[in-house]
């Protein structure tokens, strides 16, 4: 007999739409879009453990599935992202609830419009601006433009030839208002006012400019000097905000540049909005439920959610890499602006510079972000983070372990483990090797010793191996100090002791000294961080910090040996005894000369003990 879903799966039709899982009480817990529904629904009940955590248990707390068959794959898109706004589903990938951002209002359905302070944009016939993350910017630019252009603050309602009041408020007299209240401005007048604020609200300057402009050599020509006096006095201030502006793109379009990163089931989008060539804001957002999600799909997710109003889509997007549906969300864009949308991935020049820009300002709130969850996290250096995203690593590297090989014309030869949690050293974990299948001078050889014996503690089953604290935890990053050598060769004891077929449980690099070049296992490029990196000053202080270990080791070593005395090889002589015949004799040379007789004499070292010395070193 077969299952509901079974026969749910079977009802499935083969053409582009939405799909939207329901839990127990009938609310959708996810929302997807499939250009084949019933292959892409098929996937959530394959094998179970191909399925990302996220996902599975998505499936397992779905009790039934609707769908909507659309027209076109761009039709899904678009309803999929209505829906995701519409119901927030718990298992989707969205954008923090940006209901809490503050948006300013221009009431343009009104006769005379003035501006407001709202939480959530309305298809209302009114213009909105915004969202601002930060209240402050919002307040600010509030009052620039009551400062600058002079609209109404009042909350009466102002109808074209009738009179709101019987005269005008103090507004008016300290020339903040034209007071439209009692008919001192003419409805045209006041909504050319509108448009110079849609328009430096936008982030327009020169075309608010050329409005002033125009309008004070129509008053000048009137003869209508103080009110041209007054947009004289509105261009100046538009023009000082104007020169407080750095050009930051090299052409004069309008973009948003977009940068992203990820940490568990957290991402930062970090936008920055450009207007006619200048950066008129920095914006950033909070995505949830991200966990096993690649960037491109989260930059896919963050458009489709947040350019919701046509004022709020730039001409061009830029990205730092391709995304998933980008045509025919460069399309669904185009419709909703009304002219040419372009999703862009700059490779070199200003513009590359300006997306990498944006990631790292996106990785900066990104760590803000998981602070707020986890305070702990605000102890750890930047360069963790750096290094995260330097490596493309899934998380965070909390526990580091770099590895190094010190010996003196291959005597001695030692290695060194030493272990960092959370970007500071845990020397408690630290672990220190004797090489002992090595003779010589061979570094490679010696690293492989090294790690593989590491490595057993990460087996299985350790074949009856003492427990050693520490040592059954797998790192997150594995650093080798040397180059592609010493890489290969820790690699081939890997996997001899962990499986050839098997995939790594971690990340492997060398850190070759000349140049400071991260060597990455199967590439012959290397990878050159700036000397600045924070990422690499935390690469050199645990690769230092393993090479000092190293070299300690070695010295103790050494120390030890050449304090050594011939009398260490005779049974029965320990330390002790063998400081009191050095500071009896001297040396074991005076030592040789003396007579049984006084060697029994010594107290503390007995008849026997005396014989069997005496016949020691009459044979050295």
């Amino acid at each position: 007999m077969k299952t509901y879903w079974q026969n749910k799966l079977e009802s499935l039709p083969t053409q582009s739409g939405v799909y939207i899982f329901r839990n127990k009480s009938k609310d959708p817990i996810y929302v997807g879009k499939a250009v084949n529904l019933r292959a892409r629904v098929r996937n959530y009940f394959a094998d179970p453990a191909t399925l990302v955590p996220r996902t599975r248990a998505m499936v397992e707390n779905a009790v039934d599935l609707d769908y909507i068959v659309t027209g076109s794959e761009l039709e899904a898109l678009i309803l999929e992202s209505n829906l995701i706004k519409q119901y927030r589903p718990k298992y989707n990938v969205r954008i923090k609830d940006d209901k809490r951002y503050p948006w300013l209002k221009l009431t343009y359905g009104d006769d005379f419009p003035r501006i407001t302070v709202v939480r959530q944009p309305r298809k209302d016939g009114h213009r909105y601006f915004g969202p601002f993350p930060k209240s402050y910017s919002m307040r600010q630019t509030l009052k620039l433009i009551h400062s600058i252009f002079r609209l109404r603050a009042c909350k009466l309602v102002i109808k074209e030839g009738e009179k709101a009041c019987p005269r005008p408020c103090l507004e008016y007299d300290m020339k903040r208002c034209d007071a439209p209240c009692v008919g001192l401005i003419s409805q045209g007048d006041y909504r050319k006012i509108c448009d110079h604020i849609a328009l430096f609200l936008q982030g327009r300057m020169e075309d608010v400019i050329k409005g002033l402009q125009s309008r004070m050599d129509i008053l000048s020509g009137e003869m209508r000097f103080e009110e041209a006096a007054a947009v004289r006095d509105q261009m100046k201030a538009v023009r000082d905000i104007q020169e407080k502006q750095s050009i930051y793109t090299p052409d004069m379009a309008d973009q948003d540049i977009l940068g992203t990163q990820s940490y568990g089931d957290t991402a930062v989008v970090a936008v920055f909005i450009t207007r006619r060539g200048k950066l008129i804001g920095r914006e950033k957002y909070r995505l949830d439920g991200t966990e096993e999600t690649s960037p491109g799909e989260i930059l896919s997710v963050f458009i489709r959610q947040h350019y919701t109003q046509p004022d709020l889509v730039p001409h061009e997007i830029w990205l730092p890499l391709e995304i998933p549906e980008a045509p025919a969300l460069s399309e669904w864009l185009t419709g909703m602006k009304g002219r040419k949308v372009e999703l862009l991935v700059p490779k070199i020049g200003d513009k590359r510079r300006m997306v990498l820009m944006a990631e790292e300002n996106a990785q900066f709130h990104l760590q803000q972000e998981l602070v707020k969850k986890n305070p702990a996290l605000g102890k750890m250096p930047q360069g963790l983070f750096e290094l995260q995203s330097v490596l493309g690593l899934e998380k965070l590297p909390l526990r580091m372990e770099a590895y190094d090989i010190s010996n003196i014309s291959g005597t001695d030869a030692v290695g060194s483990m030493v272990v960092f949690k959370n970007g500071y050293p845990s020397k408690s974990d630290y672990r220190k090797f004797k090489i002992k299948s090595v003779e010589g001078i061979n570094d490679f050889a010696s690293m492989k010793e090294i790690v593989g014996r590491r490595m057993k503690y990460l087996l299985p089953d350790r074949g009856g191996m003492p427990e050693a604290r520490g040592m059954d935890q797998c790192p997150d990053v594995i650093l080798i100090d040397g180059g592609a050598g010493q890489l290969h060769s820790a690699l081939e004891a890997i996997r001899e002791t962990l499986g050839e077929d098997k995939p790594l449980p971690f990340f492997i690099f060398g850190l070759a000294k000349r140049w400071e070049e991260i060597v990455l296992p199967g590439k012959k490029e290397t990878l050159l961080l700036p000397l600045e990196s924070k990422a690499l000053h935390l690469l050199q202080s645990i690769r230092d910090e393993a090479h000092r270990f190293a070299i300690t080791y070695h010295r103790q070593l050494r120390g030890k040996k050449l304090s050594g005395s011939v009398l260490d090889e005779l049974p029965g002589i320990g330390d002790k005894r063998k400081m009191m015949l050095l500071r009896r004799y001297g040396s074991v040379e005076e030592l040789k000369s003396a007579s049984l007789a006084e060697l029994k004499d010594i107290s503390g070292l007995g008849s026997r003990l005396a014989e069997e010395l005496y016949e020691f070193l009459r044979k050295i």
